[in-house]
């Protein structure tokens, strides 16, 4: 499945895709955690919907456009708007799944 998202208020399109059978997980983790991706990893078991999502990008966006993100990066404040917690670790474990952890 893919798809693409115009978020409205910043107008920039986010590019949604889920893949299954991963059997390297760790390894394309790795390279997003260095940076040589330039995605975020979400656990699909956590999305009830393509919307979530899509508002915690936009709510990224916004922050990232004022200046006043909570993280360092957009993909990471992509995770943490996902989550309820204000604790930056637990949303970023819980989401974007622990080490030896699956993604699916």
């Amino acid at each position: 499945m893919t798809c693409c998202v115009e978020l409205s208020s910043t107008e920039q399109k986010l590019y949604l895709g889920l893949i299954t059978q991963v059997s390297n997980t760790m390894q394309v983790r790795e390279k997003v955690i260095k940076g040589e991706l330039d995605c975020t990893m979400i656990r699909s078991c956590l999305v009830p919907s393509y919307l979530v999502v899509a508002t915690a990008a936009n709510k990224a966006c916004l922050a990232k456009s004022r200046g006043n993100m909570k993280t360092r990066s957009l993909n990471t404040e992509i995770l943490f708007n996902m989550s309820s917690s204000s604790n930056i670790t637990d949303s970023l474990n819980k989401f974007g799944g622990k080490r030896g952890q699956g993604v699916g």
